[in-house]
């Protein structure tokens, strides 16, 4: 298969309305607890709010050539506070370990030493262990947890 990597501006972030839909699928797949009622409208919005004002933003869209199909992405922004933070990483399952999501980590790094950012973050649901260890390939480490309690409802 052959796939080609392109570079969205914001204005185009809806081509990864679907695969953003995809990844809160799977976080839902891995433990409830990371599931999110958050509508791709909504996390669009904050992204736009995230790099309103000296931020940027770099999202990159995998597509398979054979027959056009958007099969990954990856959004990375970088604050106004000079922090770069690899947002939002998904590819679809038959996709996988194919060199995809290297491509996607080697040319979000690339962006941040360009833009000579020292400081990378990236949150990752603690159910999704295989996105810890395939990060740790790039040096990044966990530093801290956040815990989250949710009210529940009276039944």
């Amino acid at each position: 298969m052959s796939i080609s990597i392109i570079e969205c501006d914001l204005s185009e972030i809806v081509l990864i309305k679907s695969l953003w839909e995809g990844l809160r699928d799977y976080h839902t797949s891995l433990s409830e607890k990371a599931a999110t009622n958050k509508t791709f409208q909504q996390r669009a919005k904050e992204l736009k709010e995230k790099v309103k004002d000296g931020g940027k933003i770099q999202i990159l869209v995998a597509i398979d050539i054979a027959d056009q199909t958007y099969v990954g992405y990856s959004v990375s922004t970088i604050s106004k506070q000079n922090v770069g933070e690899l947002d939002s990483l998904f590819i679809l399952e038959p996709y996988r370990s194919q060199g995809i999501g290297e491509l996607f980590m080697n040319r979000s790094m690339a962006w941040f030493e360009e833009n000579n950012i020292e400081r990378m973050i990236m949150f990752v649901s603690y159910f999704n262990e295989s996105a810890m260890k395939f990060y740790k390939k790039f040096d990044f480490e966990p530093v801290s947890y956040i815990l989250t309690k949710t009210k529940q409802s009276n039944k």
